[in-house]
């Protein structure tokens, strides 16, 4: 699960299954780009600042596949755009999701009704394990305390 704040963007390598939710009225844009032929693309999920030439860019490429633009110059832009993504520290906005069933049903829970409180206490109980136990479960599970 990945917050992406306004000005920020998500890489997500090829072939990776996704679903995008939003809580508000959020105007996105996707763009599927085949990454053959460039090194150092990232192979794992990243959420990266959107800097104003990556802004631009994004644009231009969103504009060029609207009106079907010319090839190479489309190609070019997605040159830049890759470049610009490699050069661009990634933000640590992810949420990991942990393996161990119980938990991973709970948390699937908390991030489908954000709203609603959450204790650490009631969280124990309902796994049938102690305070201590869920922390370090948690701990283990997420790399998160």
């Amino acid at each position: 699960t990945w917050v992406v704040p306004p000005s920020r963007a998500v890489w997500l390598p090829p072939d990776t299954d996704h679903v995008t939710t939003s809580h508000a009225g959020i105007r996105f844009r996707s763009l599927l780009i085949d990454t053959t032929g460039f090194d150092g693309v990232p192979d794992r999920c990243r959420v990266v600042e959107v800097t104003p030439l990556l802004r631009e860019l994004i644009l231009k490429l969103a504009a060029l596949t609207e009106t079907q633009g010319d090839r190479a110059v489309s190609e070019a832009v997605i040159c830049l755009l890759m470049l610009e993504l490699a050069f661009l520290p990634v933000q640590p906005l992810d949420l990991p999701a942990p393996t161990q069933a119980g938990l991973a049903d709970l948390c699937d829970r908390i991030r489908r009704d954000p709203a609603r409180a959450h204790s650490i206490a009631a969280a124990a109980a309902e796994l049938a394990m102690s305070r201590a136990t869920f922390m370090r479960l948690f701990k283990r599970e997420t790399g998160m305390g």
